[in-house]
């Protein structure tokens, strides 16, 4: 595992008791600085999952060349990448040429967010057209395979202040687009499960986008959640695309500004982000079945496919079933590539407990 941050310790969550029941090891790759100066772990989270059996390792990965990563990450069956874009453009493909020079078998790179294959190159985000050319790197090579886990925007960056959408301390809500805009979205506990519950499954997911979804929703129903949940009346705006692209000629290398002007073009909601380009998207509705598709397996952290005898169509749903929190999550899974059979329509599915948008 590469990162133990919000989303590392959420896969870490689920993926280290998962792993040591199977009589498996974990590692975790972080910064030197993790550790004080008496050699001990300063994150109390970090000393709970190195109790809970997973082994800690110091390597800067931003500071460290392709060469001597690949070295580290040799010997290591699978790595998970969850690094996040902190250690600065361009890592997420030394990250990737790290790996394959390494001949590591599996490989999930950090992918979870929007569809890259839909956004393509030129979004105005560079951070994203490196994903976007990621995922063109391991496509061209057959000898480590690979599986990106597709999560929309997580759900607590709608709350980030610096994003500007909500911010619960000035009470002010602003639309990306417009009101009616829709963007999917997933909590990082909801993804830590499915990505071991992916990661388990039998067979084996084998160089597949696997789309998860926690909650699909427009920026007039969030602000009417919002209003509604913390019983205040918010200061509501729109940042519309023709006045954050002005903005962005002024100030281009706000990392923020062209954050918001990449989620206001919209075509982020299941049904818009995940459709092949110049097939017909439609909205995601929980708990639905869109048409062509049939219920099928369910996943679990069992790691056993209940329908095993049962033929994979590319339209099929399956139910993630997340033994560990007892929730189930909705997704679809690609049988080619994107770019060569879309998805119409992905149901999202609705999470217990506090990952739902109604329950902050």
């Amino acid at each position: 595992m590469l990162g133990a941050g919000q989303l590392g310790a959420a896969v870490l969550d689920a993926l280290v008791p998962a792993v040591i029941q199977r009589h498996g090891a974990v590692s975790v790759i972080v910064s030197p600085a993790a550790w004080d100066e008496a050699g001990q772990l300063r994150s109390a989270n970090h000393r709970a999952l190195a109790d809970a059996g997973a082994t800690f390792l110091a390597v800067d990965i931003a500071g460290s060349d392709m060469e001597t990563l690949a070295g580290q990450f040799s010997g290591f069956t699978t790595v998970i990448n969850c690094m996040g874009f902190v250690a600065g453009p361009g890592t997420q493909l030394k990250i990737t040429r790290a790996v394959l020079a390494a001949g590591v078998p599996r490989y999930f790179p950090w992918q979870f967010g929007v569809n890259y294959d839909v956004v393509g190159k030129g979004s105005g985000q560079p951070v994203w057209d490196e994903q976007y050319d990621v995922r063109t790197l391991l496509r061209a090579q057959q000898a480590t395979e690979w599986v990106i886990v597709s999560t929309g925007m997580f759900t607590s960056f709608l709350f980030e202040p610096d994003f500007d959408v909500v911010n619960l301390a000035t009470r002010t809500l602003h639309a990306l687009g417009g009101w009616d805009t829709q963007v999917t979205v997933t909590s990082p506990a909801d993804i830590g499960r499915l990505t071991t519950a992916i990661y388990l499954h039998q067979p084996r997911i084998v160089n597949e986008v696997v789309f998860v979804a926690g909650e699909t929703t427009s920026y007039r129903q969030l602000a009417e959640t919002v209003e509604r949940v913390t019983q205040q009346t918010f200061s509501k705006a729109v940042h519309t695309l023709p006045a954050l692209l002005d903005q962005l000629r002024t100030d281009p290398d706000n990392a923020m500004l062209r954050y918001r002007a990449s989620f206001a073009r919209g075509g982020m909601a299941c049904g818009g982000r995940w459709a092949t380009p110049g097939m017909p998207a439609t909205i995601c509705r929980p708990r639905t079945l869109p048409a062509g598709c049939r219920p099928r397996s369910r996943f679990s952290l069992t790691g056993q496919n209940e329908n095993e005898d049962e033929k994979v169509n590319s339209t099929d749903r399956i139910e993630l079933s997340a033994a560990a929190g007892g929730q189930r999550q909705n997704h679809h899974r690609h049988r080619r590539y994107p770019g060569q059979r879309g998805e119409q329509n992905s149901p999202a599915g609705r999470p217990r407990g506090r990952n739902r948008l109604s329950d902050h």
